[in-house]
Formats: C-alpha cells, sequence, structure tokens
C-alpha cells in the first residue's frame, strides 16, 4: 500500500547529505515516519564528491544497525544504497552490490557518457547542466536524453535492484534548456518504455519529490502507474515493498516533504480516472 510515512531514499553525512545519520532517523520519527530508509550513493570507480568512500560502507551498515536497535520499535530503519548505473561494467547488476547485506537497493542513473565516452554527472543543477551540454555533449540535447533513458533500461535489463529511482530525472535540466521537450513524443516514448519495462520487470517505481516545483515522473505518468501501486514485491533480503513508493531524497532532516507526500497518496488510487 502507497504511504506517505514510508520513506526509503534519505542521503546523510557519509555521501552528499547535510547531516549525520543519527540527525536525519531523529526528524523523521519526529514526523511521525513508520519506516525510514538510508541509501547513500553507492561507491563508484570514478572521482565524485557526491558519492560515498568504499571504505565508508562498513561504518555505514554498523550505524545504520544502531539506529534500528535505537528506535525499534516506533520506527523501522532500513539499510538501502543508491546504486549509479554507468555502464555495462558498473552497477546494481555487479557482484559487489549483490554481495552487501542492504535491506533493498536503489537503482538510478546520474551519469551520462559523451560522444566520446566520458562520463559526465548530468544531475545537478541546471546552469551547470547548460555548461555541460555545450562543453561536452557538443549541445547535442536529443543525444544525452538518448542515452540517459537507453543506460536506464539497460539497467532495468541487467536487474540487481528494487526500486527504481527517478526515472525521468533528466525532464528537469532537459526542460530548463528545451521548454517543453519532455511532452515531445519521441521523449514520451521513452518514459512509456521505461515504466512498462520496470513494471514487467517486477521493479518498485519511486515518485522522488526532491526538487522543488518537479516530480520525477511528472504527474501526467502517474495514470499509468494506476493499479501497480497495489502490487506486493519481494527484496532478495525478504523486504515487503510495494510496487509504488513516495521518496522525499532528503538531504537535510527539515525537508522530509511529509504534507506533499501524504497528498500524494491520498489522491494517488483516484489520479487521472
Amino acid at each position: 500500500m502507497l504511504k506517505y510515512n514510508h520513506n526509503y531514499h534519505s542521503h546523510t553525512q557519509f555521501c552528499d547529505g547535510h547531516a549525520p545519520m543519527e540527525a536525519m532517523a531523529a526528524a523523521a520519527r519526529e514526523a511521525g515516519m513508520e519506516v525510514w530508509g538510508f541509501s547513500p550513493h553507492s561507491p563508484l570507480p570514478i572521482p565524485s564528491p557526491c558519492n560515498m568512500a568504499r571504505e565508508d560502507v562498513e561504518p555505514y551498515l554498523r550505524e545504520a544497525e544502531r539506529l534500528r536497535r535505537l528506535h525499534a520499535p516506533d520506527m523501522r530503519i532500513l539499510t538501502g544504497m543508491e546504486i549509479d548505473r554507468l555502464d555495462s561494467r558498473w552497477g546494481p547488476h555487479i557482484d559487489y552490490f549483490a554481495d552487501l547485506p542492504l535491506d533493498y537497493r536503489i537503482g538510478s542513473v546520474h551519469f551520462v557518457a559523451t560522444q566520446s565516452g566520458e562520463l559526465i554527472d548530468c544531475d545537478g543543477s541546471a546552469p551547470r547542466f547548460a555548461r555541460n551540454l555545450h562543453d561536452h555533449f557538443r549541445d547535442d540535447l536529443r543525444y544525452v536524453i538518448d542515452s540517459y533513458f537507453n543506460s536506464v533500461k539497460e539497467m532495468i535489463d541487467r536487474g540487481g535492484f528494487d526500486i527504481v529511482g527517478h526515472i525521468d530525472k533528466i525532464a528537469g535540466n532537459a526542460c530548463a534548456v528545451k521548454e517543453g521537450v519532455e511532452m515531445e513524443d519521441w521523449f514520451m516514448s521513452h518514459v512509456q518504455e521505461t515504466l512498462g519495462m520496470a513494471m514487467e520487470g517486477g521493479l518498485t517505481v519511486e515518485i522522488n519529490i526532491k526538487a522543488e516545483g518537479r516530480i520525477f515522473p511528472a504527474p501526467h505518468w502517474w495514470g499509468s502507474l494506476r493499479g501497480y501501486d497495489s502490487t506486493t514485491l519481494t527484496t532478495p533480503s525478504g523486504l515487503i515493498l510495494p510496487g509504488v513508493v513516495i521518496s522525499s531524497d532528503t538531504h537535510w532532516p527539515d525537508r522530509l516533504k511529509t504534507d506533499l507526500a501524504r497528498s500524494i497518496a491520498s489522491s494517488f488510487p483516484d489520479f487521472n480516472k
């Protein structure tokens, strides 16, 4: 069942979050959360200021276990990870991530390979995206969008994760460059195919509410998820997840967005009837 007070996506001191795990957990409990999942950005084989170091994985798991005991039974703490898919050699499908003792795994794409094969973070701010588009991608927006969605589809095809993160996140920065691009037929075909693959693959689809004024996937796609929100999915760890979850993707303890999550959860079953 889609619930506003179950959150599986958050970031703390182990990656690019702005608070210790203890502070985030305390804020979540104070806000009435029943389930709180931590999901640091995974280690990477390339430099990234947003991702955790491999040597921090064990301290993260230990701290999560301490907080799990501290907050039980009032709030259930879960240990997750947001795993970056870079290419066929690095993503949720590799043995390193499969062997970690996690409750669940989020699969996300933040990096896109340029025409020459250089991996560039396309998540960030819109101005930085525009600069990267010019400096690294020859101003070829269609190439970046196609590459982003193809990477998400390949990630789904390879598997190794439970929740697909912010499935059309590229739309935010892309629309800042070309207004309305997300409503063009070819873009919408990408989203439709990606959502279809996620559901056919038995993955939980995340509704990500982090960005101000934007939700991913965009609300006009929620009708495609009607009915899937009542699906029950079980992770390899035995965790039971619904087909759709609402995630704050918060990096700050005061940005849990519980009111927005509550609004979405209460209206979701009736959306686009």
